[in-house]
């Protein structure tokens, strides 16, 4: 009898515990697209300041909704935003920059912000933006409608290289005067870029460095007119697209 009402009382007070829990809510597909509790936690952007105690990251400003330049301090684990979403406005009024790649200038004073080409990510392409952060203002330092990559900075910060269309320019960050440096490069001449194997295979892409005093660009020149061209299908419409590429074997 003893046992039974005991068994009873337990029975209860777990019922009441229970009821007491919080309900949780029901797991859904769109609560987890949704809902940031779900996102793990990594760092992105990650670029390593002079000395090696500092690094700046990419975070989204809870504030301003945008994406902005953090700065963690590895002795005191502290971190601050160096760059606010709000601040990266190309003209006054417009909508916070996009950041897809930056990259601090050797005196780091300045960013360099780049777009990505579509045929590979790990590619800078686009307009080439510098940011001077005592300022607070861009300058937009090479712009054009044919395809630019590559961009290198020159070890005393004040010239940085690039490629259009195959050919190698230099533009004076300060003066923003921008010099040709080749003239033969072609579909296929390729000057401070590599071909399809080196970037697909072996993830080589930049093709240009600097001499240690700032003076000197060396850079490789690719030729592939015998490398034999291949049709490779592009399921990017309605209507089958090819694209043509040369493609060594």
């Amino acid at each position: 009898m003893i046992k039974s009402l005991l068994r009873t009382l337990l029975f209860s007070l777990f019922i009441f515990c229970f009821e007491l829990l919080p309900q949780q809510k029901e797991l859904t597909v769109e609560l987890i697209q949704t809902n940031r509790d779900f996102f793990g936690k990594n760092l992105s952007g990650v670029q390593w300041f002079s000395g090696g105690e500092k690094f700046s990251f990419l975070k989204r400003d809870s504030e301003t909704k945008a994406t902005a330049i953090y700065e963690h301090d590895c002795k005191t684990g502290e971190e601050k935003i160096l760059v606010s979403g709000n601040d990266l406005k190309l003209k006054p009024g417009d909508k916070p920059f996009v950041i897809q790649n930056y990259e601090w200038l050797p005196n780091e004073k300045y960013i360099l912000f780049t777009g990505t080409l579509p045929a590979r990510s790990l590619k800078t392409g686009g307009a080439f933006y510098i940011y001077e952060i005592a300022k607070k203002k861009f300058l937009e330092l090479a712009s054009s409608e044919k395809t630019q990559q590559n961009a290198s900075f020159s070890p005393d910060g004040e010239k940085l290289a690039f490629v259009r269309d195959n050919n190698v320019f230099v533009v004076d960050i300060q003066s923003q005067k921008e010099t040709q440096i080749t003239f033969d490069g072609s579909e296929t001449l390729l000057n401070g870029n590599f071909d399809w194997v080196y970037e697909e295979e072996f993830s080589i892409i930049n093709g240009i460095e600097w001499s240690p005093d700032s003076k000197r660009i060396a850079f490789w020149q690719l030729d592939q007119s015998q490398v034999p061209e291949i049709h490779i299908a592009k399921w990017d419409s309605l209507y089958l697209n090819f694209l043509d590429m040369r493609y060594p074997k």
